[in-house]
């Protein structure tokens, strides 16, 4: 599968993202919704508040992960990959501004013909990270549900990451000016 056919899936998944959102503190507290359009040459995509050129930037990029001979990660920018291969997202918003910006929430959809890797989350920022099992609705983890067990008793369950369709983070602070927060996860290629 090549990696412009995720990009695409990847891409038409991020229209229907709502909640990805900037307060910007020196606004009157107005929430401004962010478009994003999607870059499929470059693999990334360039955020800005009101569709102009806002402060805040946002680049994505895919890269696939190798184990070598000595058992050791691989990362590189990722061309084509095999079913059963891992892809990684990296995305970096960047405050290009010079106030802070409140209220980032950065959702990712998990890509149509993928599998999110659970525990592959990872930002040096504090943040709340949430789960969807539906797109709508974000849970921290575990996530629960009341399910038919194998006699039809109704049990509650934790839900694997496999069945995520989409993930959440919220930073617990501010972007200062100039500063740059990244967020990574990544998915198998079924």
């Amino acid at each position: 599968m090549q990696v412009s056919e995720l990009l695409l899936n990847l891409g038409k998944q991020f229209k229907n993202i709502v909640a990805l959102g900037v307060f910007m503190k020196n606004l009157c507290s107005s929430l401004k919704m962010l478009m994003c359009t999607l870059l499929l040459g470059l693999s990334s995509f360039t955020v800005s508040a009101d569709g102009s050129d806002g402060p805040l930037k946002s680049n994505m990029e895919v890269y696939s992960l190798n184990v070598n001979g000595e058992g050791k990660e691989e990362v590189k920018p990722a061309d084509t990959v095999e079913p059963g291969g891992i892809l990684e997202y990296k995305m970096m918003y960047t405050n290009q501004g010079n106030s802070e910006l409140q209220g980032l929430v950065v959702t990712a959809p998990i890509p149509q013909s993928t599998t999110f890797l659970g525990g592959s989350q990872l930002t040096q920022v504090d943040s709340t990270f949430l789960a969807s099992l539906d797109g709508e609705l974000f849970e921290p983890e575990p996530i629960k549900r009341m399910r038919a067990n194998a006699q039809g008793e109704m049990e509650e369950v934790t839900i694997l990451p496999v069945e995520y369709r989409m993930i959440r983070w919220i930073p617990k602070r501010e972007i200062d000016a100039s500063e740059s927060m990244v967020f990574k996860y990544r998915v198998r290629v079924n």
